[in-house]
């Protein structure tokens, strides 16, 4: 009964560890939830156990979740401290398990397939096959003389000594090596710290070796002819997820899925279809000849690698693109990690599925601050850590490290126009059902460098965070949107007060905080300069009146057009206003956001003329890719000199849309960690990066944090997205001008009658 309640129970809390809402429950809360089931499951099976028949009873054992919470899963919940309620809400809302003698199988959803987690006999058979080898190893040696014509004679000497060790280790029983084998695979089994993913803990494949992260990758494409098949081979480092890799699922986008490996400090982002298309890239259709029915090929992937690193680590500061990496992982586990991520899947989400693809993306997790380098043992990350040796103060651990999310979108008003995109898009998701309702935040507070509206926007975002705001701690969610926390006992967390009468107080904390790290100084040498300056306004404190004002004031009318900062930048081209700090992140976004500042009018024509000459051949699509030696260039794409050649200048105003689109839907990673009061002595330290320094920033109070700023989803847009903009802009115009139409209707209606 042992071995298949354990693994019953190391199954049920990996089920809970990879459910993003169980940030809140401690690795120690989960290892106690799985002791206690361990013993209640015990308790329960004892009289209920038939070895002999164990079909007998199958009704009784079984653990279901249909509607409502498996009362054997609720009492071992209760005794640990988590409500039955909780469980219920991160378990699947159809799970059925059935606890057998020799077998334990699962199914999520009513019509889902039955899946083994444990069956004996498969061990059986493993340990007969291994036998079996073992018996064979030996006949083959016995009969192999050192003379034979077919081996040469120093391997079969190796041969013959090591199959020689090896009996001399096992004893002299061949199969004593094979029982210690499947003995070490079921001690690996009980083990909730080794159950990694859900894959069938009966399996015992044999693993692939697996590269080391850090090292620096060449990856390249070869394609080879073997018959009339030809077939494509992708020279990555080999990689795998499966275990001892412990993997959660973090999230995803529209393009990919994103894993977190806690252990490494990693993010795997892996590649989505939609399996109605058929197609993961909507630029295909404009290849002459369609590679690989529609499935993006290495090439095309390392394409999006040099677009994030080499043109918009130029254009924003290579401090803010961090490295990434491509290696090859085999289809089945592609396969594998489709199957058991989709019961984690927001439903909007699932027409979309892991593409057939056989190379993914490793990225450093911004969600914590970067590993220092192996030299830098004296560093300000040590000296947190109190001695052990110290008499009076015990050794303390690392404080966590506490991360905000924020995806701005577009700082600036487009030409011709009263509302910025996020705003007009409200109404749109309001009309779609998507949201109940409208945001409180405003995109173009927040790039104003006004101190107050800037507060006003990170406080809106507290409100209404959609999917604008997120908090991690130590990697885990811990409030978004779609996460039920409650964002006082996180700030509370982070920031410790100790007086808690004023309950706005952790909420300046964190204003003030967030906004210091999104206009400070970054130093980076490799920028590409856009040629202008910025007009930086310097303005006090704010006082407790403003920030009671700021706390209380809400937005009531948002048909009323957004309001457009004071300052300007001056620069070639269109005027963006701002009084951002010139090298802050996101006066550095807001100058690559500014590149589609252009009239759309003339967008649009140069887009339909290059679909135009891309369907008739005039003009290859290689044109649009940005590893062209020549349009792929940041010095191209930034001139602003005129051609003689129109294809080009549409290629040109194309491209820097494209890039301003991807810098509009991007997210801002900015990572703190509290140091002690007497841990750094400088407002700087020496960052992991290289040359740049690592800033210290002070809350309110005047405790430390060190920061670090990271700009992430910077996968480039398709060339499609200006006809899918085109349309959707259309679409929030209709959908703005119907809500002010039923809004004033609705207020005739009200007015008194005329006498």
């Amino acid at each position: 009964m042992r071995v298949e309640v354990t693994s019953a129970a190391n199954f049920l809390v990996r089920l809970l560890r990879l459910n993003k809402e169980s940030a809140i429950v401690s690795d120690q809360q989960l290892e106690v939830f799985r002791a206690a089931l361990i013993e209640t499951l015990r308790i329960r099976y004892q009289e209920h156990w038939f070895p002999e028949k164990p079909c007998k009873g199958s009704g009784y054992r079984c653990i279901r979740i249909n509607g409502k919470m498996d009362p054997v899963l609720a009492q071992a919940g209760v005794l640990v401290g988590l409500p039955g309620q909780f469980l219920h809400r991160i378990f699947p809302s159809e799970l059925t398990m059935w606890i057998d003698p020799r077998e334990v199988s699962y199914r999520i959803g009513e019509n889902g397939s039955i899946c083994v987690l444990y069956d004996e006999r498969e061990v059986e058979e493993t340990m007969r096959q291994e036998r079996n080898s073992s018996h064979n190893k030996q006949g083959s040696s016995a009969s192999s003389t050192p003379n034979s014509s077919n081996s040469p004679s120093p391997s079969l000497g190796g041969s013959s000594d090591s199959s020689s060790s090896s009996m001399d280790l096992s004893g002299g029983d061949p199969s004593a090596g094979c029982r210690e084998s499947v003995r070490s695979e079921m001690e690996f089994m009980m083990d909730a710290r080794n159950i990694l993913a859900f894959e069938h803990l009966a399996s015992y494949q044999q693993q692939t070796s697996v590269t080391t992260i850090g090292a620096t990758v060449v990856v390249e494409a070869a394609t080879s002819d073997a018959g009339n098949q030809t077939t494509r081979s992708c020279h990555c480092p080999q990689w795998t997820l499966r275990r001892p890799r412990h993997w959660v699922y973090r999230g995803e986008g529209n393009a990919s899925i994103v894993l977190a490996l806690p252990q490494e400090k990693k993010i795997v982002k892996l590649a989505k279809i939609d399996y109605k298309l058929r197609r993961m890239d909507s630029d295909n259709q404009f290849v002459a000849q369609e590679v690989n029915g529609g499935i993006r090929t290495i090439a095309e992937t390392l394409e999006r690698l040099i677009f994030s690193q080499k043109i918009l680590g130029s254009l924003l500061g290579a401090g803010l693109v961090r490295p990434c990496h491509v290696f090859h992982v085999d289809l089945d586990e592609i396969e594998e990690v489709d199957h058991l991520v989709d019961v984690f899947r927001p439903a909007h989400r699932k027409h979309k599925r892991l593409a057939p693809v056989c190379h993914v993306i490793v990225c450093p997790d911004c969600t914590l601050l970067p590993r220092p380098p192996p030299l830098l043992t004296q560093s300000a990350e040590q000296s947190v850590t109190v001695s052990p040796t110290s008499p009076s103060k015990p050794t303390t651990q690392q404080p966590p490290v506490f991360c905000v999310e924020l995806k701005p979108k577009q700082g600036f008003l487009s030409m011709g126009h009263q509302h910025c995109p996020f705003c007009l898009n409200q109404f749109l998701k309001r009309k779609h059902g998507k949201i109940q309702l409208l945001s409180q935040y405003c995109p173009l507070d927040l790039f104003s460098g006004s101190r107050m509206r800037m507060l006003k926007a990170i406080i809106a975002l507290t409100r209404t965070p959609q999917n604008n705001l997120r908090i991690f701690q130590d990697g885990n969610l811990v409030f978004a949107e779609e996460c039920q926390s409650n964002l006082m006992a996180v700030l509370q967390q982070w920031f410790q007060v100790d007086d808690t009468s004023d309950r706005t107080l952790l909420l300046k904390h964190f204003c003030t905080l967030v906004m210091d790290a999104l206009t400070m100084e970054i130093c980076d040498s490799t920028d590409a300069s856009l040629d202008q300056t910025v007009d930086d306004v310097k303005e006090a404190k704010e006082s407790q009146e403003d920030w009671n004002r700021l706390i209380k004031e809400e937005r009531s009318d948002h048909s009323l057009p957004c309001l457009p900062p004071q300052a300007r930048i001056r620069k070639t081209g269109p005027t963006i206003a701002t009084s951002l700090p010139s090298r802050s992140v996101l006066c550095r976004l807001l100058r690559v956001q500014s590149l589609g500042d252009v009239d759309f009018g003339r967008l649009y024509d140069a887009y339909d003329a290059l679909v135009c000459r891309f369907r008739d051949g005039s003009v290859p699509y290689e044109t649009m890719r940005w590893t062209h030696p020549h349009t792929g260039t940041v010095d191209w794409l930034l001139s602003q000199e005129k051609t003689t050649n129109q294809t080009m200048d549409d290629v040109r105003l194309v491209q820097r849309y494209r890039i301003s689109s991807t810098t509009r839907d991007c997210s801002i990673m900015i990572a703190f960690q509290r140091l002690a009061n007497d841990s750094v002595k400088d407002t700087t330290e020496f960052s992991f990066a290289g040359s740049e320094h690592l800033p210290i920033l002070r809350d309110l109070s005047g405790q430390r944090y060190k920061c670090h700023a990271s700009v992430v989803d910077l996968d480039p847009k398709p060339v499609t997205c200006v006809e899918k903009h085109r349309r959707r802009n259309q679409a929030m115009n209709e959908a703005f001008w119907l809500n002010n139409s039923s809004s004033s209707h609705s207020l005739t209606n009200r007015l008194p009658p005329k006498v």
